[in-house]
């Protein structure tokens, strides 16, 4: 399965959840237990953030094998409680054109949406963020 023998990998009834798996949008957790990842369906792999020169509003992120639809969530609030600003969108990068008030900032999250719904991932504490804007 995926080059690992089966006595090191965690889950023998999946090829795509193994030791060192990125998730894919399989609707399954593909990392093993102790890993980065362990317990969330689907989250993204990798950082977001303003990285297209081109466009300095584009705000992007990591493509996530077998994603079609992404959901971006942005908020003035780092605990995301309801209110935020919703998108969907098939592509890997949005171009918010909102400008924040002064003093305050932007926070973001991104998750695959579409064929599996993935999770938010993780708050500073380890734990699966969730309530996330009210959805």
């Amino acid at each position: 399965m995926d080059g690992y023998p089966t006595s090191c990998d965690c889950d023998d009834t999946s090829a795509s959840t193994h030791p060192g798996a990125i998730e894919v949008n399989d609707g399954e957790d593909n990392q093993c237990g102790g890993e980065p990842g362990d317990g969330l369906v689907d989250e993204l792999t990798g950082a977001g953030g303003f990285t297209d020169p081109a466009n300095p509003n584009n705000f992007c992120w990591p493509a996530q094998s077998g994603a079609t639809v992404y959901e971006v969530v942005r908020s003035n609030e780092a605990s995301f409680p309801v209110g935020c600003v919703v998108v969907h969108t098939s592509a890997t990068c949005w171009s918010d054109l909102g400008v924040p008030p002064g003093g305050v900032g932007y926070y973001y999250l991104v998750r695959p949406l579409s064929p599996s719904a993935g999770s938010w991932g993780a708050d500073s504490s380890g734990n699966e963020r969730i309530g996330v804007c009210g959805l």
